[in-house]
């Protein structure tokens, strides 16, 4: 039991040893920042160790949609990036798609410049993320809960007593589930850090929009978007007329038909009607004559 109790006490005693270890680390980077500060390149020692997560999102319009979409392809197979997700849809004629791609982030600046050349750009934001602090926390975690892991591993070979073998079991798996949990979550970040998000909108116009901006460009895609919008409404009638005009002879066909019918009615109504006044006339004539 004396042993079993020394064994405990120096898990507990690792466990803080390891934590301590943990924020000596990080008081030491702090130091060193300090120190480097008076080196000839701190700035690129201290970017280069910095966990980084960029996203980036652009809309953009084009005018060969499909070529466009194959030159994207070849552009993310260059740099090694890949499409997480693609959606393709049509809206009032025109075909969208929108791209979430992953990056290797040390391509991300290159694959950038290229997409860019693409198309008409309306769009462009970007972010970037400064993970370090929960990264290194995490790493501190999952080496204090390992030195824990192995320790109890230890106390569980050489234990004898029922209740300090349940013990130690039951402390062992959550310290495992622990680890397992923070291990995702570095993986997670490592995922992030090393491959930049890019959400792509790509959509199909006939005519591109101007992004010069200032009055005069405002004022002429008012006037241009008011010229289009008058010549695809003309355009929109003639097609409207065009389709319809099997709807307007078989209507033209009725009309004609409803027109004639009561045509015909109202002659015959009329003729009977002056058959009936001369009949009348006649029929008083008779005894006059009489």
């Amino acid at each position: 039991m004396k042993k079993l109790f020394a064994l405990l006490l120096t898990v507990l005693v690792i466990f803080s040893l390891v934590s301590c270890g943990a924020q000596m680390d990080n008081a030491m980077g702090e130091g060193l920042k300090g120190e480097t500060s008076s080196t000839s390149s701190p700035e690129a020692n201290d970017l280069a160790e910095r966990k980084i997560i960029r996203r980036v999102s652009i809309d953009m319009e084009t005018k060969h949609f499909d070529e466009t979409l194959n030159t994207l392809h070849g552009a993310m197979a260059a740099v090694g990036a890949y499409a997480s997700n693609i959606n393709e849809y049509s809206r009032s004629g025109s075909r969208h798609a929108n791209y979430v791609i992953r990056v290797p982030s040390a391509n991300l600046e290159a694959f950038l410049t290229s997409v860019e050349t693409m198309g008409n750009v309306l769009s462009r934001t970007e972010s970037a993320e400064d993970v370090t602090l929960a990264y290194v926390d995490v790493e501190s975690r999952i080496r204090a809960l390992k030195a824990e892991e192995t320790a109890l591993t230890e106390m569980l070979e050489k234990a004898t007593n029922l209740n300090s073998l349940l013990d130690i079991r039951s402390r062992l798996t959550e310290v495992r589930y622990q680890l397992d949990s923070y291990e995702s979550q570095l993986r997670k970040y490592d995922d992030l850090i090393d491959y930049s998000t890019v959400n792509l909108s790509v959509a199909e116009v006939e005519r591109l929009a101007n992004v010069r901006g200032g009055v005069w460009g405002q004022i002429g895609d008012d006037f241009m978007d008011n010229v289009y919008a008058i010549a695809d409404g003309a355009v929109a009638l003639f097609i409207w007329l065009v389709g319809n005009i099997p709807v307007f002879v078989l209507l033209g066909g009725i009309g004609t038909g409803l027109f004639f019918l009561i045509r015909h009615v109202q002659r015959k109504r009329y003729a009977k009607a002056v058959a009936e006044t001369e009949a009348r006339k006649a029929a008083k004539q008779q005894p006059e004559e009489k």
